[in-house]
C-alpha cells in the first residue's frame, strides 16, 4: 500500500476532515505518510469525530483506495506526491505546493527538460494570434516544451502550433486529466497525448473545474516552466496571476508589447512598465531565461530512418559542422554530384537542410 496516497485521500477526500482538523492531525504526526489512524485519538480531536472517522478508515476508505488504484490503472493515469523523486524541485518553493498531482502521457517531460509557458487572453487579436504562432514555433524548433493551460484563445493556439510543428507540449489543467476542458479543445487534448506530450492536473479523472481553481492552476503553469511569456492580457485578465506567480517564484516573465489603445495589450504593457522583459526578439527568450535549446536527439534519428542511406550519411556530415560544401561531401563519400544532389533534396524537402549557396548546404 502507498501510505502517502492512502493517508492523503483519507485526510482530504474520503473522511472529509475540515482544514482545521487536517492541520491538527498533521501537526501531531508531522507528515502525511506518518499518519497512524489507530492513534487518531491522540491528536486531541473530539471523541465523536474520532469515532466516526476511525470507522471510515477501517472500512470505507480501504475499499475506496483499491477502487482508486484500479481506476487509475484502467485509464493510464499516474500520480506524483511530494516524496516522489519525480516531484519537481521548484514546487517546494511555490505558493501552496500540491500534495499530489496526476498526469497522463510522457512523464519524461517532468524531468529537467527546458519548458516555457505561453499564456494570454481567451479573446486574442490577429496580432496576438500571429505572435503566439511565431513564439510556439520558435520554441518547438529549439526543442523546448511549450507549457500552457489549454484554455481558449492564446493557450489553445500555443498547444496547437507546437503540435503542428512536431514539438512537445504540456497542458496544465484546472479540470481532471481525463477531461478535455473546454470541449472545443478535444482535438488538442487528443493530439497532446498522441504526440508524446503531457497532461497534468491536481484532479485525477474527469472532474469539471470550479472557477476558483483556474488561478490555483496558474501557479503550476509557472512552477513547471523556466520562463513565462504573456502574449495579450487586459488589466483584469486572470492570465496576470500566472505572471505574478512566476515573479514570486523568481522566474523570468516576458510580455509582448502592444498598441497603447488596445484593451488586450493593457495588461502586457503594464507588466513591462513594472519590470517584465519586453518580448521584442525571440532569441531573448533563450538568452534571458537561461533556457538552452535541446540538441538533436532520438526523435531526429527516428525521422532519418525514412531517408535513403546517402541522405542519412550526408545529414550527419552536415550536422557535425552545421555547413558542408559539395566538394567536401564528394571527397568524403566518393559519390557523384547527381547522387549528392538527390540525397540533399530529400533533406531539403523535409526541412532538415537548406541551400546556403550554389556550393554549400547547411542545417535548417
Amino acid at each position: 500500500m502507498d501510505r502517502y496516497l492512502y493517508n492523503l485521500m483519507c485526510l482530504k477526500n474520503w473522511c472529509r476532515f475540515t482544514k482545521k482538523e487536517q492541520n491538527q492531525i498533521l501537526a501531531y504526526f508531522g507528515s502525511i505518510e506518518s499518519i497512524n489512524w489507530r492513534r487518531l485519538s491522540q491528536c486531541g480531536l473530539p471523541d465523536n469525530i474520532i469515532e466516526e472517522k476511525s470507522q471510515k478508515t477501517k472500512e470505507i476508505c480501504l475499499r475506496e483506495y483499491y477502487m482508486l488504484l484500479e481506476k487509475l490503472k484502467m485509464n493510464g493515469i499516474q500520480y506524483i506526491g511530494k516524496r516522489s523523486v519525480l516531484y519537481p524541485n521548484n514546487f517546494h518553493h511555490i505558493d501552496c505546493p500540491p500534495d499530489i498531482f496526476f498526469y497522463k502521457g510522457n512523464e519524461r517531460l517532468l524531468e529537467n527538460r527546458p519548458k516555457v509557458a505561453i499564456v494570454g487572453t481567451r479573446r486574442p487579436t490577429a496580432y496576438g494570434r500571429k505572435a503566439t504562432v511565431d513564439i510556439a514555433k520558435f520554441l518547438s524548433k529549439h526543442g523546448i516544451v511549450v507549457v500552457s493551460g489549454m484554455a481558449l484563445g492564446i493557450d489553445a493556439i500555443a498547444h496547437r502550433t507546437a503540435l503542428e510543428a512536431n514539438g512537445l507540449t504540456m497542458a496544465v489543467m484546472a479540470s481532471g486529466v481525463m477531461n478535455a476542458y473546454p470541449k472545443t479543445n478535444t482535438s488538442i487534448f487528443k493530439g497532446i497525448l498522441d504526440q508524446n506530450g503531457l497532461v497534468v492536473s491536481e484532479k485525477p479523472f474527469d472532474e469539471a473545474p470550479k472557477p476558483y481553481e483556474f488561478p490555483l492552476r496558474n501557479r503550476l503553469i509557472s512552477g513547471f516552466s523556466d520562463a513565462v511569456v504573456v502574449v495579450e492580457a487586459s488589466f483584469a485578465s486572470g492570465t496576470l496571476t500566472t505572471a505574478q506567480h512566476a515573479i514570486n517564484q523568481g522566474k523570468p516573465v516576458f510580455a509582448l508589447p502592444g498598441p497603447v489603445f488596445s484593451e488586450t495589450s493593457k495588461g502586457t504593457n503594464q507588466l513591462i512598465y513594472d519590470g517584465a522583459y519586453p518580448l521584442i526578439c525571440l532569441e531573448d527568450l533563450l538568452a534571458v531565461s537561461g533556457v538552452s535549446p535541446v540538441k538533436a536527439d532520438a526523435h531526429k534519428s527516428i525521422e532519418l530512418e525514412k531517408f535513403s542511406e546517402n541522405a542519412q550519411i550526408i545529414f550527419r556530415l552536415i550536422e557535425e559542422k552545421k555547413k558542408q560544401d559539395y566538394d567536401a561531401i564528394e571527397s568524403e563519400l566518393n559519390l557523384e554530384y547527381s547522387e549528392i544532389l538527390a540525397a540533399v533534396n530529400e533533406l531539403v524537402i523535409e526541412g532538415l537542410c537548406r541551400f546556403e549557396s550554389l556550393t554549400e548546404i547547411g542545417l535548417a
